[in-house]
C-alpha cells in the first residue's frame, strides 16, 4: 500500500525538486543572465531608472511600485547567485548602451506631469481634511463648552 501524501511530505517533494533543479543549472547561470540581458539592453536601462512598461499602450512610464519585483524565492535565489556577473555585465557595457528613443523620452515627461498632478491633488486634498478636521473640533468644542 502507498504512503498517504501529506502537505509536509509534499512540501519535501518541492524542496528537493528545487535543490536538484539548483544543482543542474548553477553552472549555467552565468551564461543565461548574459544572454539575457543583452537581449534587453534597452529595457535593463528604463527599468533601473524606475520605468515600467505600460501594459496599454506599449510605452514607459514610471514605475510606482518600484523595488518590489523580483521579490521571490526563486527571484533572491537568482538575484544573490547572478549578482556579480550583472555589475561584470555592467561595467562592460555602460558607455556603449544606446539612448532611448525621443518617443520614448516624449513618454517618460508626459506619465511624469500626470503623476506630479495626480500627488499635488492628493496632498491638497489632505491638507483640506485636515484644515477641515480642525475647525469642526473648534466648533465641536465650542458646543459641548456652552452647553455645560
Amino acid at each position: 500500500m502507498s504512503k498517504k501524501k501529506t502537505t509536509k511530505s509534499i512540501k519535501e517533494e518541492v524542496a528537493q525538486a528545487v535543490d536538484e533543479w539548483i544543482e543542474k543549472e548553477l553552472p549555467n547561470i552565468k551564461e543565461k543572465v548574459v544572454r539575457f540581458m543583452n537581449r534587453r539592453t534597452d529595457e535593463i536601462i528604463a527599468l533601473i531608472m524606475g520605468f515600467e512598461k505600460d501594459s496599454w499602450g506599449g510605452g514607459w512610464k514610471v514605475d510606482h511600485c518600484n523595488g518590489r519585483s523580483g521579490n521571490s524565492v526563486i527571484g533572491e535565489y537568482i538575484k544573490e547567485n547572478a549578482q556579480q556577473e550583472v555589475w561584470k555585465w555592467f561595467s562592460e557595457n555602460v558607455g556603449q548602451l544606446p539612448a532611448l528613443p525621443k518617443s520614448t523620452v516624449k513618454n517618460l515627461k508626459k506619465e511624469y506631469l500626470t503623476l506630479l498632478e495626480r500627488y499635488m491633488r492628493e496632498r491638497l486634498r489632505n491638507a483640506a481634511q485636515e484644515r477641515a478636521r480642525e475647525e469642526v473640533d473648534k466648533i465641536l468644542t465650542e458646543i459641548t463648552q456652552k452647553k455645560l
